[in-house]
């Protein structure tokens, strides 16, 4: 069987090792990035990925840096689920009229993951 493959775009390191404890057990394979470069370059690395997280904001404290790259994303025709992933519900909205498919607050990411993947 193949492996799912999500992409996780956070600049969080907590965070991004609590989702990937919280996923691995479901035999997801994670691939994180910090970046806007790192997620852009990992997203053409990874033509096979089943599923992106994105987080609103990559530089603290400063307005979504996120926007442009879920469209750019889109441009390059991935219709596969990405999910806004934002404390903050008004960057959770932006980011879906960006092109993200749904969202959720960070702590229930792992969820959401498994619900969109059917695990």
């Amino acid at each position: 069987m193949k492996k799912l493959k999500v992409l996780i775009v956070d600049d969080d390191r907590d965070i991004q090792k609590r989702y990937e404890h919280h996923l691995k057990d479901a035999g997801i394979q994670i691939v994180s990035a910090y970046t806007l470069n790192e997620a852009w370059n990992l997203f053409q690395a990874h033509p096979d990925l089943s599923l992106i997280v994105m987080d609103a904001c990559l530089v603290p404290r400063q307005p979504p840096t996120t926007l442009e790259l879920v469209k750019k994303i889109r441009e390059a025709q991935f219709s596969n689920s990405i999910i806004a992933a934002s404390s903050d519900v008004g960057y959770r909205k932006q980011l879906l009229r960006a092109g993200c498919d749904c969202e959720s607050e960070k702590w229930n990411v792992p969820k959401i993951v498994k619900e969109i993947l059917n695990l």
